[in-house]
């Protein structure tokens, strides 16, 4: 095996090792983001498992951003007393959506984790899905007339590197042998 040869794969061995062990990390990061979950003294299961919900759908009010059941900020001045009082309004029987509608009537529609599917919240939930659309439209038209100019000139378009150069060129030649 020729020298340079060699020399190229050991540093793509470096590259790939690098690349798992950066891979790997990330892993173990989400696995440790996704683990965390803000912690109650409800013991009955299912009104343990309302209050995660609840707290999910809540977003912190301390300016993190983040949802009020992963705001890991020790001694928290917004999300421990909002836990506190989720808790309580679990144990004194109100409903989810009466709990989350007392929050949003105090902090407004900024504490909801997901904007509603009402009004003008809608387009936040329909402008992704627009944008896209609107990507692929363009990718479709730009691809549709690059190749209508190069079927017009009855030629590919020209070669712009050196490279693309040497592509023609061998599947010329290719051509070439598959006719012998």
């Amino acid at each position: 095996m020729p020298r340079e040869l060699k020399v190229q794969s050991s540093k793509f061995k470096g590259a790939r090792r690098g690349t798992l062990f950066l891979a790997g990390w990330m892993l173990f990061l989400a696995c440790l983001a996704s683990a965390q979950s803000a912690k109650s003294d409800l013991t009955d299961p299912a009104q343990a498992a309302r209050f995660q919900k609840i707290t999910k759908s809540l977003i912190c009010q301390c300016g993190c951003q983040m949802g009020l059941a992963d705001c890991n900020h020790v001694g928290c001045p917004s999300a421990i007393p909002l836990r506190k009082e989720v808790e309580m309004r679990i144990r004194n029987g109100e409903s989810d959506d009466a709990i989350i509608k007392v929050m949003v009537d105090r902090f407004g529609p900024v504490i909801l984790a997901a904007p509603t599917g009402k009004g003008f919240d809608i387009t936040a939930w329909v402008t992704p899905f627009v944008m896209i659309a609107i990507g692929l439209l363009v990718i479709y038209f730009f691809l549709r007339t690059q190749r209508r100019s190069a079927t017009a000139t009855g030629s590919p378009a020209q070669p712009d590197s050196d490279q693309d150069q040497v592509r023609v060129r061998i599947e010329d030649e290719l051509r070439a042998r598959e006719r012998e």
